[in-house]
């Protein structure tokens, strides 16, 4: 018989035999090879032979719904034992062994042998007992802790689960307080919204640190994070500068083709900064005559103050959240997808047009703070973006 790298003799199964035991059961044994895909034995044929792999993988399968439905239960490898149901008496296979590399065995049939040597048979089914009990043991060990990563697996998606459904309900009181307030308002400039919207951003941006504190995960997995800020940066920038010369092209494609904009500068023009117009060029801004200067100002502050705040809650709690809760290769994107639509709609009270401008850029902050998991970058990104579109370039809203 070919010399493999495990030797039968050595096999639990064969433990405790003497060197003349062991040459006796060497004349019940059979040398048996197997290509890659071939059957070593199939579930529901009858069968008493025993095999230990002495080279390859095989694979252990069981029926599905049909019998030309099979699944995998297992992967065994050099040394195993398969077709050891016969040891408790049973001669019809309940799974099926194929090979999954070229596979060297041996084949004995214990009954035969059980006939002739009986004592020799019994230490090989004592031997077997001791192995099959370790090997359940073993296998009761690993679906332990399969179900106890499951168990915590599972509390984690519950606990993110409801931290999301809390998040998207103070979202949704946040669209309808400042809805209805701008409504019902005899005030109908974004000025009202303006001074709605910062107490309102800051008090919903706590309540969201305070529920990621009790967490089970780090800040830093919400994006709280300098981790990577240089490469963070860096791609953030590259966004930004190439987006700001797509905002100038579409602003240049307005002027030029819509008729109530002709004569209009590509810079500057018919700026409105929370409903106030702002009508002299960008860089003397301060100086125009149709705003105050406090109001100005503390615009400014605001839009500062805001924007991190709200890429700590669409991308950093509400992105992440999503992406821990949902599952499929697509779970990623579908978090990013997801969360923008609610950084979209959070624009709509400033003009119905406000979610499809928001949007777009919104889809690159979140793949950005997916590549990099950090706040840093996109808030950043955000700023510019938003302030080279609104006080810069001049769309208005």
């Amino acid at each position: 018989m070919q010399r493999h790298s495990v030797s039968w003799e050595t096999n639990p199964l064969f433990q405790d035999l003497s060197p003349e035991e062991i040459a006796i059961v060497g004349n019940w044994v059979t040398g048996k090879s197997f290509n890659s895909n071939e059957y070593l034995i199939r579930e529901g044929e009858p069968g008493t032979q025993v095999y230990v792999i002495l080279q390859g993988r095989v694979e252990i399968l069981k029926h599905g719904h049909t019998e030309s439905n099979e699944y995998r239960v297992n992967v065994l490898e050099e040394g195993a034992i398969v077709g050891e149901i016969v040891f408790f008496g049973k001669d019809v296979r309940t799974a099926s062994v194929r090979a999954l590399s070229p596979v060297d065995t041996i084949e004995f049939e214990l009954g035969n042998l059980k006939k002739e040597h009986p004592d020799i048979a019994l230490k090989i089914l004592a031997n077997f007992a001791s192995h099959f009990a370790a090997r359940l043991e073993e296998t009761t060990n690993e679906m332990v802790i399969v179900q106890k990563k499951k168990f915590l697996h599972e509390k984690k998606l519950n606990a993110m689960g409801i931290l999301t459904l809390r998040i998207f309900i103070i979202l949704l009181l946040y669209q309808t307080t400042v809805s209805s307030f701008l409504f019902f308002s005899h005030f109908k400039t974004n000025s009202i919204f303006m001074f709605m919207e910062m107490p309102l951003i800051l008090i919903f941006s706590y309540y969201c640190f305070r529920v990621i504190k009790k967490s089970e995960y780090p800040l830093s997995s919400y994006g709280l994070t300098l981790h990577d800020w240089k490469k963070s940066l860096f791609e953030s920038m590259i966004v930004t500068l190439s987006f700001m010369f797509l905002i100038v092209v579409v602003k240049w494609v307005i002027v030029e083709t819509v008729a109530s904009y002709e004569g209009a500068k590509v810079f500057g023009f018919g700026i409105k900064t929370y409903g106030v117009p702002i009508k002299k060029s960008i860089w003397k801004w301060w100086d125009a005559p149709e705003i105050p200067l406090t109001l100005a100002k503390i615009a400014m502050i605001f839009y500062i103050i805001s924007t991190p705040l709200q890429e700590f809650v669409i991308r950093g709690v509400v992105q992440t959240s999503l992406q821990r809760c949902l599952s499929g290769r697509n779970r990623t994107l579908l978090a990013v997808v997801i969360s923008n639509l609610f950084f979209a709609i959070l624009h709509q009270p400033l003009h119905w047009l406000m979610p499809f401008m928001a949007f777009i850029p919104g889809l690159l902050w979140g793949w950005l703070f997916a590549r990099h998991r950090t706040l840093l970058g996109v808030s950043l990104s955000h700023l510019i973006i938003g302030f080279w579109a609104f006080y810069i370039v001049g769309f208005e809203y």
